[in-house]
């Protein structure tokens, strides 16, 4: 069984986790998504907001549109999800991106 990407970045600015944690974790085989939460958020140490996301899923689907519509160039609209992390993922895939609304 192949290990999944989880990332989990800090909200905030410096995206800095405050127990120096990594930021990105691999799942090892038989953890679940909530195994790697629950140790988050009882660290004691986790005072900001967190996303929780799967690189892999983000990767497979943007294979999956480029199988079954090679025509159709993706173009990811920003302003829906921000995430560095995200954003990394889908440029280096070559995605292109709607940004549609200002910076405030």
């Amino acid at each position: 069984m192949k290990p999944e990407m989880l990332s989990m970045v800090d909200a905030s600015a410096d995206c800095q986790l405050a127990d120096g944690a990594p930021k990105i974790h691999v799942l090892e085989p038989g953890k679940e998504n909530w195994d790697v939460i629950r140790d988050v958020a009882h660290s004691g140490v986790q005072e900001e907001a967190f996303y929780v996301l799967d690189v892999g899923d983000i990767i497979r689907k943007h294979k999956e549109w480029k199988l079954k519509m090679p025509r159709v160039a993706p173009f990811y609209a920003v302003k829906c999800n921000d995430n560095r992390t995200v954003l990394e993922t889908l440029s280096s895939l070559g995605a292109s991106f709607d940004c549609a609304s200002k910076a405030t």
